[in-house]
């Protein structure tokens, strides 16, 4: 069948359920195409979507280290950690960590997320329950927020007074498809997708779509011309005039760990890198002597080479 014959969806439907809930359909599709889309547009929304989330609570500074510690309201710990896990909240442009603080006091009350204090660029979206706080004892409760992508997960439960949380960045929480039949004319093999999304929030599920939509455009728009793909895209590769010797990481110098140590403060990572160095720029560095100064140009002599070597067109992202 020639391309330009392939059906497109031209019935597509948009049925908002619930809050943040929308089912669209699409067809009709070619048979296959309705599953390839749907589990693209699925992944993308859920992986591939930039968005932020809580990503550690801290409660009463760091004193309060177990789920099973008690503390002044209706809910355990680990009720409270959910609930503020569960705040759905926006950084602006620019802003990569904010930080939410309830510092509760007095008598007995019920507190919601507008209760809250945030830090600048930081914004909660939508109003949530946290707990029911029942008076006496002062009760302070700080998340960090982050940007990311993604899943990622926590290394650890409890580190430094903070109760360490999986991050889930994408504002997609939920994302389905199903196939079903479709027909066009006397043609009855082909495909309907629909799609279930539901966001946090903070995009509308329109948005989403688009967003994933444009993402996989963007992947595939390099190997859109075959014939381009073919041909080669030929990347010239930066290092292949320079001594490989230079290529090689420090280490392989067999230094000792001072000497090694020293490098690494200063980032240097490759004899190339080393070589560039003067004798002076060295021994400023933190714990940097002579006598590791002595035993690295031991070293660069043994493979002919020495400090202050100027390496025309070293790259600089190696």
């Amino acid at each position: 069948m020639a391309l330009e014959n392939l059906l497109h969806p031209t019935n597509i439907k948009i049925d908002e359920y619930a809050k943040n809930a929308t089912k669209f359909s699409f067809e009709a599709l070619e048979r296959g195409v309705g599953y390839t889309l749907g589990f693209a547009l699925k992944q993308t929304m859920l992986y591939s979507i930039a968005g932020a989330c809580v990503t550690s609570i801290k409660i009463n500074d760091g004193k309060v280290t177990s789920l099973e510690d008690v503390i002044p309201c209706d809910e355990t710990v680990a009720d409270i950690i959910l609930n503020v896990k569960s705040l759905p909240v926006t950084l602006a442009e620019g802003v990569e960590t904010g930080i939410i603080t309830f510092e509760l006091s007095g008598s007995e009350e019920e507190i919601f997320s507008e209760e809250a204090k945030l830090s600048e660029g930081l914004a909660i979206t939508e109003e949530v329950f946290i707990c029911s706080y029942n008076g006496g004892k002062k009760l302070k409760i700080e998340a960090k927020v982050e940007k990311g992508v993604g899943f990622r997960p926590a290394q650890d439960n409890f580190k430094d007074g903070e109760f360490l949380l999986d991050a889930t960045f994408s504002p997609v929480v939920f994302c389905d498809f199903e196939i079903k039949d479709a027909r066009v004319g006397r043609r009855t093999d082909l495909d309907k997708l629909e799609l279930n999304i539901k966001t946090n929030g903070n995009v509308n599920c329109e948005e989403a779509l688009r967003l994933a939509a444009t993402k996989i455009q963007n992947q595939l728009r390099n190997i859109v011309d075959i014939e381009e793909i073919n041909k080669g895209i030929f990347v010239e590769d930066p290092t292949k005039d320079i001594n490989p010797i230079l290529l090689k990481h420090v280490e392989e110098l067999n230094l000792t760990a001072r000497s090694s140590n020293c490098l690494k403060a200063v980032n240097i990572k490759l004899i190339g890198e080393l070589v560039q160095k003067t004798e002076n720029e060295l021994l400023k560095a933190p714990n940097f002597g002579k006598k590791s100064l002595t035993e690295i140009k031991d070293k660069l002599s043994e493979l002919s080479l020495s400090l202050g070597t100027i390496i025309e067109n070293w790259p600089q992202d190696l």
